[in-house]
């Protein structure tokens, strides 16, 4: 098995949760979907059954780089997954989502509409409240993005 560089383990209380839900949660129930054990998971992930545990059981924080990828690979993560553990990672580690963070990082334009939307108070209930206008904004983004070259799907069908 491959040394892992990995986050220190957490302290005590120090889990954050999405909908109930931790990235060790949501990992360790793919895990058992995918019918693997977890000596099985690890011999196809080339980890080790205690850096498995610790990551299923909320010890370690998520793992990013090539570790996320070969999770997502061997448990066979369809795109509304992956967004959904994007998140949870985010929250566990305490930061943006690692899926997001070089994409705000390069560009300015995404930074600015973030900044304007941090600038709204309940921002999440005012977009439900105004359905009418979300939808505009909604449709306005897609012609944006029809305009661009589509490098990744998105589902909409994400429910957070």
């Amino acid at each position: 098995m491959s040394k892992q560089n990995m986050m220190p383990r957490r302290q005590p209380n120090d889990i954050i949760e999405k909908n109930g839900t931790t990235f060790g949660k949501a990992i360790k129930s793919l895990r058992e979907k995918c019918g693997l054990s977890l000596r099985g998971a690890c011999i196809e992930l080339e980890i080790s059954p205690a850096y498995l545990s610790d990551i299923e059981n909320d010890r370690r924080y998520p793992p990013i780089g090539d570790v996320l990828q070969k999770f997502l690979k061997v448990y066979k993560v369809n795109a509304e997954t992956e967004y959904y553990l994007m998140d949870l990672i985010g929250l566990g580690r305490k930061q943006v989502a690692p899926d997001m963070e070089e994409f705000l990082r390069s560009n300015q334009f995404a930074r600015m509409l973030v900044r304007k939307m941090m600038q709204v108070e309940n921002f999440d209930e005012l977009a439900v409240n105004n359905e009418d206008q979300s939808s505009a904004l909604s449709k306005a983004i897609d012609n944006l993005v029809l305009k661009g070259k589509i490098v990744r799907p998105y589902d909409e069908t994400i429910e957070d």
